[in-house]
């Protein structure tokens, strides 16, 4: 007979996600901090901070979708 390993499969695949979300989340906030220090430098500079408002925005929006989903696997454990 033949153990299955399909619970402790299924039992680390959240897990790993979460790990992976972390990572993900650390890095967009990393690149939030980036940007918004980027804004302070060129805040003289019209067309640059414009482009990095849109930036901005952008990963914010990725932040929010990454902390709910976050937030959903975190319940699912």
């Amino acid at each position: 007979m033949v153990a299955s390993n399909y619970p402790a499969e299924r039992s680390t695949k959240p897990v790993r996600k979460l790990e992976q979300l972390e990572a993900f989340i650390e890095e967009l906030e990393e690149k939030m901090s980036t940007i918004k220090k980027l804004m302070e430098l060129h805040n003289s500079d019209g067309a640059r901070l414009s482009e990095l408002y849109v930036e901005h925005s952008e990963v914010e929006k990725e932040l929010e979708v990454a902390y709910t989903e976050w937030e959903q696997l975190q319940q699912g454990l």
